[in-house]
């Protein structure tokens, strides 16, 4: 989970029957990080993915997961996904590679996006 507007991000690992397995702590993020990511998903048109909310689906069926206007302390916002087959294909490595560039960490293969 990265938090634009808060400036932190955390990071939750999951186990093959799709329970949390493992999590860090919220870490705060440098703003020119922020900056970085925020230009990035408008390079690659982020917003014009279609999602769908939560309800009308399930969290682990989604490839991406969002929130906005969230609360933390009420725990209520707006919560939506996208499906794999709603990500433009040749962006899955680039928004992957964003994400690990705006937390300074690498978390798994580009291999996954491959058919």
């Amino acid at each position: 989970m990265i938090d634009l507007e808060q400036r932190y991000y955390h990071l939750q690992f999951i186990g093959k029957n799709q329970r949390v397995t493992d999590k860090t702590d919220f870490l705060l993020l440098r703003h020119r990080k922020i900056d970085q990511l925020r230009r990035d998903l408008e390079n690659i048109n982020f917003l014009s993915w279609k999602s769908i909310p939560f309800g009308q689906l399930h969290y682990h069926d989604s490839m991406i997961s969002y929130a906005y206007d969230f609360d933390l302390d009420s725990e209520e916002g707006q919560d939506e996904g996208i499906l794999k087959k709603h990500v433009p294909k040749e962006t899955l490595p680039q928004f992957h590679r964003f994400l690990e560039q705006a937390i300074g960490t690498t978390f798994g293969s580009y291999k996954v996006y491959e058919d």
